[in-house]
């Protein structure tokens, strides 16, 4: 029979580090702060800001994403509790005992988190992770360990790593990781979304659309870009406007971002 567990209380992100043991702070991937806290059982990471992952969501069809907790551990105990805890949650769940198990059965359109030991034998936590990395994986890693040296969750968390827990966990630090790891997995998505948009609206400007779009976004007067260019002042304010209407841009921060991942997609034009 399944155990039944209740949602737990909520008592931020994730846990409070003991009030013995030494403490040293780093600055890690994404800007989160993580204190090593050196206790009796070992080195313990936390993130010690929750509102790091607090994110403005664009709009998503949330609704509709199924979103599923991947674990790979080989202790049926962990898959089992953390199996439970997801269906609290109504996510899904997807157990592997093995790193080769489940990089055989990863796909890039997979949404939600992963869970595991960081290290499992054979594919280790950290070979996973990197293969992730490489293949552009959206879905944000917490780490569980029994034992890890504080180099080895240091580099988990610079790899982008959501926490580094020790088993057993406590449910409520499983409960917040996940929840974390959720909420910044539909992050991604949604940006990545309007990323999409934003490359499909910038295929409809011309090469002279761009050029002065890329020295808008510079904070160049008209009269600067109009010299730069060889062009009359009112040309630039008509190519402005007109780049204002395709875009779908408001104001001079939109263009900027516009201005970004054009730069991603392809060096700026010049006439």
């Amino acid at each position: 029979m399944a155990l039944e567990l209740t949602p737990p209380r909520r008592l931020g992100m994730l846990s409070m580090p003991p009030s013995n043991g030494s403490l040293r702070v780093a600055r890690c991937h994404d800007g989160k702060a993580v204190d090593f806290v050196h206790g009796s059982r070992g080195p313990a990471v936390h993130l010690m800001q929750q509102s790091d992952l607090r994110v403005d969501i664009p709009e998503l069809d949330i609704q509709h994403l199924n979103q599923v907790v991947f674990v790979v551990d080989p202790d049926q105990t962990v898959c089992r509790a953390i199996q439970t805890l997801s269906g609290t949650m109504n996510l899904g769940y997807q157990g592997f005992a093995s790193g080769q198990d489940f990089l055989g059965a990863y796909r890039p359109e997979l949404t939600g988190c992963v869970v595991m030991e960081l290290r499992i034998p054979g594919v280790s936590g950290l070979q996973i992770q990197d293969h992730l990395l490489s293949a552009c994986s959206l879905m944000p890693v917490i780490f569980l360990t029994g034992y890890a040296t504080v180099s080895m969750a240091v580099r988990a968390m610079q790899a982008g790593a959501v926490t580094v827990l020790e088993k057993p966990f406590r449910e409520f630090e499983m409960w917040d990781a996940i929840q974390a790891a959720v909420q910044l997995n539909r992050h991604r998505l949604a940006v990545e979304a309007r990323n999409r948009r934003d490359r499909h609206l910038l295929e409809q400007l011309t090469d002279k659309e761009r050029n002065v779009l890329m020295l808008l976004s510079e904070g160049q007067s008209k009269k600067a870009i109009a010299g730069q260019l060889k062009i009359c002042v009112r040309t630039v304010e008509v190519r402005r406007s007109q780049i204002m209407k395709k875009l779908g841009a408001a104001n001079t921060a939109d263009l900027v971002r516009f201005a970004m991942v054009a730069e991603e997609q392809e060096p700026a034009f010049h006439e």
